[in-house]
């Protein structure tokens, strides 16, 4: 098959549209990846890839990735990482049946330090069973402390399974797990700048 790059449609922007088991519009032609504008990690193009083979190749017709609840991590100094929704999307879905716990504190390795790096997370939680949407986290660690919690999330846990588990002491991680008290209702002063998207732990109660 002769194919070029005008057979593709390209939004303007450059991406090629697919459907949710990266169909292009041109038959037996797929796409995956960054080029799709889903989400640009490297992971998830793998994990496409395995899944667009098992369903062109290993007999299975549903194979395809979904991509909710697809972590990610910034690497700063500190990491940022996050899983789930944010605050303003889990209110755009599920309204004010929303619940917010936050921690920020000190990890215990900075102690006896005059200096040490601030860590905070946040969990948002839906409906009256509290499930889990949405974890975000900067500090020290967290990168690694996510790829565990993002399991959670995937499997449905809620507030309840956090605070049912125990705590690994001492440890910045056990903080997920001993929230207690849910954040007030908080309405933002105003509307927040384009740049500070997402940002919600700014907002003033």
């Amino acid at each position: 098959m002769n194919l070029h790059a005008a057979d593709v449609n390209l939004l303007p922007n450059g991406v090629i549209p697919v459907d949710e088991y990266e169909n292009t519009h041109v038959p037996d032609v797929y796409a995956l990846g960054d080029v799709t504008g889903k989400i640009p990690l490297t992971p998830a193009a793998i994990a496409a890839g395995r899944k667009l083979a098992d369903r062109l190749f290993n007999g299975k017709r549903d194979s395809k990735l979904e991509y909710d609840n697809v972590p990610s991590v910034v690497f700063s100094h500190p990491p940022v990482a996050a899983v789930g929704l944010t605050e303003a999307q889990a209110r755009e879905r599920y309204g004010d049946n929303i619940t917010v716990y936050k921690s920020q504190f000190t990890p215990m390795r900075y102690a006896l330090a005059l200096h040490g790096s601030t860590t905070a997370m946040k969990l948002a939680c839906a409906g009256p069973k509290k499930k889990i949407v949405g974890i975000h986290l900067i500090g020290d660690n967290t990168d690694e402390i996510l790829q565990g919690f993002a399991v959670t999330v995937k499997m449905g846990a809620t507030k309840a399974d956090f605070d049912n588990t125990i705590a690994i002491h001492p440890s910045s991680a056990e903080e997920l797990v001993t929230m207690k008290t849910p954040e007030p209702e908080c309405k933002t002063q105003s509307e927040p700048h384009e740049i500070d998207g997402g940002n919600e732990w700014r907002q003033v109660c």
